[in-house]
């Protein structure tokens, strides 16, 4: 063929059959071009679900038991804490979310002493609240020896705080979440009903009569979660259709060894004002806190010197949050 040639029109006696062709041959080039572009894509992530940080949650616990290590009423240290706790909540104040519930205990022990309840607000999208809570301060009649609370008080408290750094970037889609730092759980001479639980005897009477309570579809309360042998107990005082809701929470997320292994006929804790006015509660408490005493039957690290940040670890508080975190996934599903 020569070149000349090669320019020659050429001619077809039939024009359509040309057309479908070239359409067809355009076509399959378009999808050849398509499959060699996917071929060559950089493969695509499959989507991860947020996680609770434990690690960020036991260097919070550090920060906490260094800027306030006796955090008992009426002391310097309580003040600090105070101080801690909102600082760490600084957008939340700034929307106006972040109350501080200033009350008076009368009639304690050691007479009339001002306590403050804390409460962050996380809104969601549908009616309706779920309480995360713990107490901060430690324990009164220890004030004159080493206790700092790392495990009681310390760990949950900051436990509480890495919650609401997860909850800022991850806003509720269900119902609204609010964080409970409350005051005077314990007691401020000896353990009785009237000598404890002061910060939510006090929220649990003024939600109440402000209509706040009956929008509580769950208080989530975490106590001495952090123990490095960590195993949640079964509380009888926990409102039953929670407790099975945690044996679901911990099979989802792999932790049902560590719920259940003690069984306790009632724990006296802060859920019980909330209990007693018909909210739905549930304890996530560890009472057994290192090796048993004489003294301390519960365990040889709580309410003494021994309760210290190397009794406590950051895989517990990531089981803590896992647990949390699939708990309220769950009420809000129910």
């Amino acid at each position: 063929m020569t070149e000349a040639s090669f320019l020659l029109p050429v001619k077809n006696c039939h024009p359509e059959r040309s057309a479908k062709r070239q359409s067809k041959d355009l076509h399959w080039l378009v999808s050849l071009l398509v499959l060699c572009l996917t071929a060559t894509a950089p493969a695509q992530k499959a989507p991860t679900t947020p996680k609770f940080n434990g690690q960020a949650a036991y260097a919070l616990t550090q920060q906490y038991l260094a800027a306030a290590p006796k955090r008992y009423v009426n002391s310097p240290g309580h003040t600090a804490a105070e101080a801690f706790i909102k600082s760490r909540f600084a957008l939340e104040a700034a929307k106006g979310d972040l109350i501080v519930d200033s009350f008076t205990a009368n009639n304690t022990p050691i007479g009339a002493v001002p306590m403050r309840n804390i409460i962050v607000r996380y809104p969601g999208k549908k009616d309706g609240i779920i309480v995360l809570a713990s107490h901060y301060e430690t324990n009164y009649p220890l004030k004159d020896i080493n206790f700092v609370g790392a495990n009681d008080g310390g760990a949950t408290t900051a436990f509480l705080i890495e919650m609401g750094n997860y909850l800022r970037t991850h806003p509720p889609q269900g119902y609204s979440v609010w964080l409970l730092f409350d005051d005077g759980e314990e007691a401020l001479k000896e353990w009785s009903n009237s000598d404890s639980l002061y910060g939510t005897r006090h929220l649990a009477a003024k939600w109440s009569q402000d209509g706040t309570l009956a929008k509580i579809k769950a208080f989530l309360l975490a106590d001495m979660i952090a123990d490095k042998d960590l195993n949640i107990d079964h509380d009888e005082n926990s409102t039953p259709w929670l407790r099975d809701l945690l044996s679901t929470a911990a099979k989802n997320t792999g932790h049902s060894a560590s719920i259940y292994a003690k069984s306790y006929p009632g724990l006296q804790d802060d859920h019980l004002p909330f209990a007693q006015r018909g909210v739905p509660v549930l304890d996530l408490i560890d009472i057994d806190y290192g090796p048993p005493t004489q003294e301390h039957p519960e365990g040889g690290y709580h309410h003494t010197e021994l309760d210290t940040l190397d009794k406590i670890s950051p895989r517990s508080l990531q089981t803590a949050g896992d647990l949390f975190l699939e708990l309220i996934r769950l009420i809000n599903v129910r």
